[in-house]
């Protein structure tokens, strides 16, 4: 009932909602909705009551919530089936479990926090409580999995722009950058039918940090958004972006990736899967999404890996 009365505030928002109407609305007691509207004011919430005037949510904690994310979808599936987690090890493992006993195309795991998120090739994802918004959906429709990620860098990107006003560099392929520091990392893994392993989907799992407050060990490489942005609105936007990603023509998508991605024409440290690092010039990026790099006279196009501008090292 406290989700349902808090949605309702904020679809009213500025204006105010009866104790009656919301007891109509819920089919309880008015003694019922000022109890939910309490228990409301002690997670945080400032909500104003006037005799007669009904109830205003006036504001509310920096801190993702269900009904304050869906409120803001545009979406038709992304984002539609939600779960939000106070505590998780990490939302992707969560969403795979889910995956191999029927998840459905957009089910989407939120977390306050991660005890166990990852990144590429094995690294773990910084994910202190309420240090930004953690999330994973779901993707079982027809598409190509090598450009998943692709898409959903896209995604946040224009997300970011649009909610916060900040142009980013996307450092090929998964991550976002901010005046030089790391502020979004993005991890897709592929779900495969057990039987035969053929892939049926895949989990994409987006971290995007806000408000820093890094360990010593981070404080030179991570950055963050400002502490203000609103992280229901910065996860809805994502959604609704990463759903628009998902239906554009690819190749209309990739230029916006590269016009965006300053790779190309620096010199990289290529960080190869299973292999050892080589120096090498990044040249473009392909038509597939793929890192084409040249070294020794020859050309190569990288379909993964790790890559860093040669100068940070």
């Amino acid at each position: 009932m406290k989700e349902r009365i808090l949605a309702r505030l904020a679809q009213a928002q500025p204006g105010r909602v009866s104790g009656q109407e919301l007891g109509d609305e819920l089919n309880v007691t008015r003694a019922a909705v000022w109890k939910a509207v309490e228990a409301l004011r002690a997670e945080g919430f400032v909500i104003e009551s006037a005799a007669g005037g009904g109830y205003r949510l006036l504001d509310a904690p920096n801190r993702v919530r269900r009904c304050l994310v869906q409120n803001l979808l545009t979406t038709r599936a992304l984002g539609r089936a939600m779960t939000v987690l106070d505590e998780v090890g990490s939302t992707n493992a969560v969403l795979r479990e889910r995956a191999a006993s029927g998840g459905v195309h957009g089910e989407t795991v939120l977390a306050r926090r991660q005890t166990a998120g990852r990144g590429r090739l094995g690294r773990s994802f910084h994910s202190p409580q309420d240090g930004g918004v953690y999330l994973s959906v779901l993707l079982t429709r027809d598409f190509d999995p090598a450009q998943v990620t692709i898409r959903a860098a896209a995604a946040v990107h224009r997300a970011v722009a649009a909610l916060c006003g900040l142009t980013c560099e996307i450092k090929w392929v998964n991550d976002l950058l901010l005046d030089g520091r790391k502020i979004c990392g993005i991890l897709t893994e592929g779900v495969c039918e057990l039987e035969t392993g053929a892939i049926t989907g895949a989990v994409c799992g987006i971290g995007v940090n806000v408000g820093g407050g890094f360990p010593p060990a981070l404080q030179d490489i991570a950055g963050a958004l400002p502490a203000d942005t609103d992280k229901n609105a910065l996860a809805a936007a994502v959604l609704n972006e990463l759903e628009k990603c998902l239906d554009e023509d690819f190749e209309t998508l990739l230029v916006y990736y590269r016009r965006h991605c300053p790779l190309p024409g620096q010199c990289v440290t290529v960080r190869p899967i299973g292999a050892e690092a080589y120096e090498a010039r990044a040249v473009a990026i392909d038509e597939k999404g793929r890192l084409v790099v040249e070294r020794g006279g020859g050309r190569i196009a990288l379909p993964g890996g790790e890559v860093s501008l040669h100068r940070e090292h």
